[in-house]
């Protein structure tokens, strides 16, 4: 049970099929909506709505055919840095710790989980190359969608060697553990990928430079923008118009 979570943290490709609303989402209007969304997220202050909310941005991932194992598997590496902004936090006006101060984590502990569940609604619920497509077609300097489509592509090759390491290990039957000896092994492990990422990169800039890369990646034209877009926009952003209105009128 353990190993098989293991390998659906490591797993990046959600499986959605072209089917899904999600994926059939235009990506201009789906980001700017999103962003949008976000926006709504944070505006928001009462933890009761915020709660709602990000069991509601669940429901409607689900809806776009990702799984609630593959959602919680990415969520839960959020956990660590919330621990490391919360504690300080916590405990900056001494112990015990004050009631304002923990509803003040939990309220952005909330707000970080459905921003990074927008953001994986955003790149993960279509093909990477058609979330890049359309964000080319954006209004947003080329340099930032090129540094955006390599840092992407980079953490893929990335995730990849770090894979061919594990099998590798697994492979001369290799026991992960605590001791001093496993702690060399993962040392090394660690420096051979850092080198081979370096080698990689190198690797990939002469071949651009090559094909006369000048800063900006070319891509296609991305497909136009049908009334349904615009619809799927329209309803997200009266989803959370809805929030911030209770959030105003029931709260105030």
């Amino acid at each position: 049970m353990g190993a098989a979570f293991v390998e659906e943290i490591k797993r990046v490709n959600p499986r959605i099929k072209n089917t899904s609303w999600g994926a059939l989402w235009e990506p201009r209007t789906k980001t700017i909506t999103c962003i949008l969304f976000t926006f709504g997220v944070v505006y928001l202050e009462q933890l009761y709505l915020l709660a709602l909310l990000l069991v509601s941005l669940l429901i409607i991932a689900r809806t776009m055919q990702f799984t609630f194992r593959f959602l919680i598997s990415k969520l839960i590496l959020l956990i660590p840095f919330l621990i490391l902004m919360s504690i300080p936090i916590l405990l900056s006006k001494g112990w015990p710790v004050h009631q304002d101060l923990l509803l003040f984590v939990l309220m952005i502990a909330l707000k970080s989980t459905s921003s990074l569940l927008l953001m994986m609604i955003v790149v993960l619920s279509q093909p990477l190359q058609q979330f890049i497509k359309g964000l080319a077609a954006l209004p947003i300097p080329s340099v930032i969608v090129s540094v955006l489509t390599l840092t992407l592509y980079y953490t893929m090759m990335f995730h990849r060697t770090l894979s061919q390491f594990y099998k590798a290990l697994l492979s001369r039957a290799f026991r992960a553990s605590s001791k001093p000896s496993s702690l060399k092994v993962y040392s090394s492990v660690m420096a051979g990928v850092i080198l081979k990422s370096v080698e990689q990169s190198d690797k990939v800039y002469q071949a651009m430079a090559a094909r006369g890369f000048s800063g900006k990646i070319p891509t296609s034209s991305p497909r136009p923008i049908m009334a349904m877009d615009w619809l799927k926009s329209i309803s997200m952003l009266m989803f959370i118009g809805i929030f911030i209105l209770v959030e105003k009128w029931w709260f105030a």
